[in-house]
C-alpha cells in the first residue's frame, strides 16, 4: 500500500435517511448522521477532493471601559464575515 498526501477518510451511510457522511479515520468513531442525527454504518474508504475550513478564530482585545464600542465592532465584523461567506446572520 503506497503512502499518499491525502488524509484518510471513511464513508458512512445513514440507516435512516441514506445520506453519505464522510469523516476522517482518526475521529470516525461515535459519529451520527450530520443530516438527521441517525445511526450510520461504514461503507468504505473515501477521499475528499477539497477540504473546507469551517471555522475561523478571531481575537479582540478590549478595554472593559469601552465594552459598548467593542461589541459594536464585533457585530460589524460578524456581519462582514457573513457577507463574505454568503450566509445569513443569526
Amino acid at each position: 500500500m503506497s503512502k499518499t498526501k491525502h488524509k484518510e477518510y471513511i464513508a458512512f451511510k445513514c440507516m435512516e435517511c441514506n445520506i453519505i457522511n464522510v469523516f476522517p479515520k482518526a475521529r470516525a468513531d461515535g459519529n451520527r448522521c450530520i443530516e438527521c442525527g441517525g445511526v450510520i454504518g461504514p461503507i468504505g474508504n473515501a477521499r475528499v477532493h477539497e477540504e473546507c475550513k469551517a471555522y475561523m478564530n478571531i481575537g479582540i482585545n478590549v478595554d472593559t471601559t469601552e465594552l459598548d464600542k467593542a461589541l459594536d465592532k464585533a457585530e460589524i465584523l460578524y456581519k462582514t464575515f457573513c457577507n463574505i461567506n454568503d450566509i445569513a446572520p443569526l
